[in-house]
């Protein structure tokens, strides 16, 4: 229907113009401007209802599309377009929010770091200076100590020069019987283990404790017993001796002499 009325519009605004543009040549075929002002008001009314049916038909062209349940989808998307509008709005906030305060806990973590920073220096300073103390008293000590190991290392050296300048010591060496046992004599010194002869048997030397050792379990500890007599070259080792004499059933005993003490044996020193 509005293409019709469409036709027809174009139909009167055509007479319209000829009208206009070709008055009538005689007076009887001439029109009043009252009677040409009565066809244009009544082409205008026409006018008007075209323009209404096309707006009518336009309209209902409209409700014909959007349906109720498109104009609810469309409504609930509106609604959804606005609370996202919404959210976006407070979430925007939020994160701005959440920047000052992330901007304030970098600043206390700052200023707690310094302040850390700063006690732990002030630590480590009175830490320096506690050790610095501690060094310097144990300098002292050191300056004492050495000079106490000096004057030990002179007297040592005396006493060294004292004993070498000395008349040598001398002891006599007398065996006597000891329940029906004989005794054997053992000298310990930088030169090994010597037994020394208390009868005519002749002199033995063990340089190998391990020989010296097989040498007593030779011996016979119901009959026989030992004398050992220590230098304190080898004073440190004498007890390691008497345990395993003593451990293979012997009776030992023992006497620690000089350096450069001689033992007299049957007239004989050694």
């Amino acid at each position: 229907m509005s293409v019709v009325g469409i036709v027809i519009l174009i139909t009167l605004l055509l007479i319209l113009k000829l009208i206009t543009q070709n008055p009538p040549s005689s007076p009887a075929e001439t029109i009043s401007a009252q009677e040409l002002q009565a066809q244009i008001e009544s082409l205008n009314e026409e006018l008007q209802k075209i323009q209404n049916e096309i707006t009518q038909q336009h309209q209902t062209k409209l409700e014909s599309v959007i349906t109720p349940q498109t104009k609810n989808q469309i409504d609930a998307l509106i609604a959804t377009i606005k609370r996202l509008n919404a959210e976006y709005i407070e979430l925007n906030k939020e994160i701005q929010n959440e920047k000052v305060r992330t901007e304030t806990l970098k600043n206390n973590l700052k200023l707690q770091s310094s302040l850390h920073s700063e006690n732990h220096i002030k630590q480590l300073k009175e830490q320096i200076d506690k050790l610095k103390i501690e060094s310097d008293e144990l300098s002292e000590q050191e300056k004492k100590l050495q000079e106490i190991i000096e004057e030990l290392t002179s007297k040592n050296q005396k006493l060294k020069n004292e004993i070498t300048t000395a008349t040598p010591q001398q002891i006599n060496v007398t065996i006597q019987k000891k329940q029906d046992k004989s005794a054997f004599l053992c000298l310990y010194d930088q030169n090994g283990l010597t037994i020394l002869p208390t009868d005519t048997s002749s002199l033995q030397n063990f340089t190998s404790q391990s020989d010296f050792y097989q040498w007593v379990d030779s011996r016979n500890n119901s009959t026989e017993y030992f004398v050992i007599y220590f230098r304190p070259s080898r004073f440190g080792r004498y007890k390691e001796i008497l345990d395993r004499i003593k451990a293979k059933g012997f009776d030992v005993g023992y006497q620690v002499i000089g350096e450069t003490t001689n033992l007299i044996s049957n007239g004989i020193k050694y």
